[in-house]
């Protein structure tokens, strides 16, 4: 593997529990991708904790 790959799509949600929306562009900042829950701009955000039947990142 070369480390190279192709976005096909992104989706991102302002909050948590939100809906997810399939976005055709994203700006990609320090920080994350604005607009997005997890975007730490102001150093806050949502961390998603998986449990145990999804897997532990």
């Amino acid at each position: 593997m070369n480390g190279m790959g192709t976005v096909e799509r992104i989706f991102t949600a302002p909050e948590a529990k939100a809906e997810m929306t399939d976005r055709s562009d994203v700006e990609a900042v320090p920080g994350g991708l604005r607009g997005d829950r997890y975007f730490r701009e102001i150093e806050t955000g949502t961390f998603v904790k998986w449990g145990a039947e999804r897997g532990a990142p």
